[in-house]
């Protein structure tokens, strides 16, 4: 039972010694009693707990994913960077055995062109000096050929050229044989006739005829007679034989031998 603070206090069976002491009270506070369906402080904070239990832990999972996801992504991303490096080492490495592949090619080709241009250079030194000898053979056949025409020609002719023309007698062409061969003659033919137009003349003069040539001379005495042969004329300077032609063309008259010349 409560008693209230200012109620005088009951009467003490006690003696008339007895002391009595009063001290206030404080009445307790009513206990309510939670109505039915209603939650009170503490189950408030109860739940409010666990809520905050719940959501610590549902962030401690997801740092624990995020966590894991960060070291999965970092792994991918280790991963993909060394798969990377490698691909471009290998990458790098293919270029580098490309470029030196494609440098020993070419070191190959330049080798090779080189190789072919000198062989192209002495095919064609060969077939130059080949063209050169075939036409040196070619020329040295067409000059025995003419000079065997030339012999036929002056064999024919023998007795028709005198000996001293025969050197005279040049060509590059049958034709141009054939033309000095009628000019020698011509020639021929005028020292004839100026030796017999001077051969009566000539004879008046003569004291005799040398057993292989004839003399020029003064008349009147042996040792003014010098003999001339054959080799002596060929080799006589043109200068020299035009003093003589005089005296050597009556002289030849008289040693003229069967036929014209020969």
């Amino acid at each position: 039972m409560t008693v209230p603070a200012n109620a005088p206090a009951p009467a003490s069976d006690n003696g008339p010694n007895d002391q009595v002491i009063t001290i206030p009270v404080v009445p307790e506070p009513p206990q309510e009693t939670p109505a039915e369906g209603r939650f009170t402080a503490e189950d408030l904070e109860k739940v409010r707990r666990e809520e905050r239990e719940k959501l610590y832990g549902r962030l401690s999972q997801q740092d624990e994913i995020l966590k894991a996801t960060k070291e999965e992504l970092e792994a991918v991303r280790k991963a993909r960077e060394e798969k990377e490096a490698a691909e471009a080492t290998a990458r790098k490495a293919a270029e580098d055995e490309a470029e030196a592949k494609r440098q020993a090619e070419l070191s190959a080709k330049s080798l090779l062109k080189e190789r072919e241009e000198e062989w192209e250079r002495r095919f064609t030194e060969l077939q130059s000096k080949y063209e050169t000898d075939r036409e040196l053979f070619a020329r040295e056949q067409e000059y025995n050929r003419l000079q065997n025409v030339r012999a036929e020609m002056l064999a024919q002719a023998a007795d028709d050229i005198a000996p001293e023309l025969v050197d005279l007698v040049q060509g590059n062409t049958e034709d141009e044989l054939r033309s000095s061969i009628e000019l020698m003659k011509q020639k021929s033919s005028a020292i004839v006739a100026q030796i017999q137009q001077t051969q009566v003349a000539a004879r008046a003069q003569m004291r005799g005829t040398a057993p292989t040539g004839y003399g020029v001379g003064p008349a009147d005495t042996d040792a003014g007679y010098r003999q001339y042969s054959a080799g002596d004329i060929k080799n006589m300077p043109m200068s020299e034989y035009a003093k003589l032609r005089g005296q050597l063309l009556p002289a030849a008259s008289a040693s003229a031998r069967q036929g014209m010349f020969g």
